[in-house]
């Protein structure tokens, strides 16, 4: 099946009508090519690869609380990447961005990361130590922690709950933005895929009362996805490392963590439309527009990056207590020197001194580059934090009695790195061939803003607002 749709003059807009849109995009839906078979394979490879590490991990016998860092790790580096890669649809819908119509969906669809989140997190769960390990005294031997000691698995039963919230927010958001689509997939095509769309949006008729509901559902979704991310960056990131270091207690790190799943949800959007382009056969959709104006976005969170961070550093540097230089020591400046410093070369330098350049921003290449080390360089971070964390033997206490040595990866926390990475890669690409990864009813409504005028010698676009 041939398509008419072509890339536009002009910063990548589409030039086309509805029914190119929907012949093109449910197309390409339905169609399963050869290098999607080898990804996807590659794909599934690797979570075999991560289950032998884990089964590796769980039975090998051991209690030290340090065998599951890795997977804490692995699992933090999923939040801030997958998980946070939504936000990015949200925010172009708040400010309704015309260039961020055709990578909505594309952000969207991270969304299902959350089912392989939730089954990493069990054994992390029942890893973490309680608040205090004598429950018939609860003043004694007390760790750190950001809850109201009413129960000493607190932390266990708020993570949890913070953690499903933001799943199904996700979900359902994924599940209402994506049903138009899957109903006219279901209709257009043929197959179980399309039989399966079908069912899902078997209710849908395009009433005038079911768009209205819809986008109202839409907006509150997102609010609470939004609310919701913020609250698990700052449960995760405080119960399952700040609280684990005696002597770590900074406000700011929560929110710099936080920031930094800002920053790579740009990130990781930023990857997956460049692959796409690249190799997908969505270069119609994908255009300068989309790379430019979202580096901009990626630029300004580096910087902040770098702001949250230092305001948090300077201020146990200043401070100079014992305990928290300590902290410093550890996490810093001696034993994960070296993936801080990658951390920091990658995450604000690289970024930078790519992304300060407009000619360079101003291109596909260039802010896929800069997206690609920051998702390295937020890798290293999360591997020096909760490695670190997770290290230390006794919680308990306002300042460690020793700092441990770095914990090297072995061959069974490799194995469970990288099949964490495989398993959102499968998730999302099954879940690609069921909803279009380019929401058609958005780059339908960009085709009706759109138009172009000549002025002069040239040709310029304009942008038209519903309201």
């Amino acid at each position: 099946m041939k398509t008419t749709i072509s890339p536009s003059l002009h910063d990548g807009v589409l030039q086309g009508t509805f029914g190119d849109v929907s012949r093109d995009l449910v197309q390409k839906t339905s169609t399963i090519g050869p290098l999607y078979k080898r990804v996807l394979g590659l794909s599934i490879a690797l979570v075999g690869i991560g289950t032998l590490g884990f089964l590796l991990i769980a039975f090998s016998g051991s209690n030290d609380r340090s065998q599951w860092g890795y997977l804490a790790a692995i699992v933090a580096y999923i939040l801030t990447t997958a998980q946070a890669a939504p936000l990015v649809s949200i925010a172009c819908r708040a400010v309704r961005a015309n260039w961020g119509k055709p990578l909505a969906r594309v952000s969207e669809l991270y969304a299902v990361a959350g089912l392989g989140v939730l089954l990493a997190y069990v054994p992390l769960v029942a890893a973490l130590p309680s608040l205090y390990p004598n429950p018939e005294a609860p003043g004694e031997g007390v760790r750190n922690t950001i809850w109201i000691y009413w129960h000493s698995h607190s932390p266990h039963i708020y993570d949890t709950l913070a953690l499903l919230t933001l799943v199904i927010t996700g979900i359902a958001l994924l599940l209402v933005s994506s049903i138009p689509d899957m109903a006219e997939f279901g209709a257009r095509a043929t197959g179980k895929r399309a039989s399966l769309a079908a069912r899902l949006s078997k209710n849908w008729r395009g009433t005038q009362k079911q768009w209205t509901a819809r986008r109202a559902a839409i907006s509150l979704l997102s609010g609470l996805y939004f609310m919701g991310f913020l609250t698990l960056h700052y449960q995760y990131s405080s119960d399952f490392a700040m609280s684990l270091v005696p002597g770590w207690k900074d406000s700011i790190f929560p929110v710099w963590h936080a920031l930094s799943g800002l920053q790579c949800a740009c990130a990781t959007v930023m990857v997956t439309m460049y692959a796409l382009r690249r190799w997908g056969g969505y270069s119609a959709y994908f255009g300068v527009s989309q790379f430019w104006s979202l580096g901009k976005i990626m630029l300004a969170l580096s910087l902040l990056w770098f702001y949250f961070w230092f305001m948090g550093f300077f201020t146990f540097w200043y401070g100079r207590i014992p305990a928290e230089m300590d902290v410093l020591t550890f996490l810093f400046t001696e034993q994960y020197r070296i993936p801080f410093f990658v951390a920091f070369a990658l995450n604000f330098l690289a970024p930078l001194l790519i992304l300060v350049w407009n000619k360079v921003r101003k291109s596909a290449g260039g802010p896929a580059l800069a997206a690609s080390l920051i998702l390295v360089g937020t890798l290293f971070d999360r591997i020096r934090i909760y490695v670190a964390s997770w290290s230390i033997e006794d919680s308990v206490g306002h300042h460690m009695d020793e700092i441990p040595q770095a914990v090297l990866p072995t061959v069974a926390d490799a194995m469970v790195m990288v099949g964490g990475v495989g398993l959102v890669v499968m998730l999302y690409m099954v879940a690609a061939k069921i909803i279009p990864i380019v929401s058609m009813w958005e780059v339908k409504e960009q085709l009706l803003y759109v138009s172009h005028r000549k002025f002069l010698k040239k040709t310029y676009m304009l942008v038209g607002k519903p309201d």
